[in-house]
């Protein structure tokens, strides 16, 4: 009998231990899931900041194209690209505003606004007067303030790319950086327009220093999709082939075409159009 109970009692025991470790063991995996999960959940939410961060800095970037095109006319409150003016503005605010609510993007925030609230200051400004009396320094004044308000904003595409740099997020790193110089491309093209317009609105030659700016522009925008073929080639996803041709027909293709025939026009200022 009390060797009966001994077993019994044995028995007992080493359930309770099986048991017990049971118990710890499932707190261990229910802990490591619930870890794995917050982290996944940090993850997409510091990618869906750094996107929102992506399409502002663009919005940005792309509100210069209407600029130059009301730079180069005549003062008109509701002509074409003063509508489309009114209407990338409007884009370029909202998307500002969608990163107000995030924490730890306050301050350069209300950097970037301050520089876009200058750089339209001066646009708005010389837009009042009539066209022949524009001074070309004034033109380019405005524009480098809308180049200067796109820089600022690289402080907020810093901070979102510095959020991936956690054992839960830093997978995400190589993809951010990649999109970062896809974005520096947009800039960098679109500065390339944005330095001969003061010449095209005024009638006159493009000086040494705006090809110079030309130059520098376009080898920045080579060395920048040179980075991204390298880390994007081996991707078999069709969308993305097809992006990369686009890219490279429509860009350096056609696009390029049109770019070098104004830079041979614009020798004597007699463009054409």
């Amino acid at each position: 009998m009390s060797k009966h109970r001994s077993l019994s009692y044995r028995f007992w025991a080493a359930l309770a231990v099986i048991l017990g470790c049971s118990v710890v063991l499932g707190a261990i995996l229910i802990s490591t899931y619930y870890r794995e999960l917050q982290a996944t959940r940090l993850s997409e939410r510091r990618l869906e900041h750094f996107q929102l961060v992506m399409r502002a800095v663009n919005h940005l970037s792309a509100e210069r194209g209407p600029v130059n095109s009301v730079l180069g006319e005549e003062p008109k409150a509701d002509s074409p690209s003063r509508k489309r003016l009114a209407v990338f503005r409007a884009n370029t605010d909202a998307a500002l505003n969608r990163l107000a609510p995030i924490a730890g993007f306050s301050q350069q925030l209300a950097d970037t606004t301050q520089s876009l609230t200058h750089a339209r200051q001066l646009v708005d400004t010389l837009d009042r007067q009539p066209l022949g009396t524009r001074r070309p320094q004034d033109f380019q004044e405005a524009v480098l303030a809308m180049f200067a308000a796109v820089d600022t904003a690289q402080s907020l595409v810093d901070t979102a790319i510095g959020d991936f740099n956690t054992a839960e997020s830093d997978h995400l790193i190589g993809t951010a950086l990649v999109a970062r110089m896809l974005s520096d491309i947009r800039e960098q093209v679109g500065r390339m327009g944005s330095n001969i317009i003061v010449s095209i609105a005024a009638r006159s030659p493009i000086s040494s220093d705006q090809r110079t700016a030309h130059d520098i522009a376009y080898g920045r925008v080579l060395g920048f999709w040179q980075l991204v073929e390298q880390q994007t080639g081996a991707n078999s996803d069709p969308q993305i082939a097809a992006m990369r041709r686009a890219v490279s027909e429509d860009f350096f293709g056609r696009g390029m075409a049109i770019y070098r025939d104004i830079l041979a026009t614009g020798r004597d200022g007699n463009y054409g159009f």
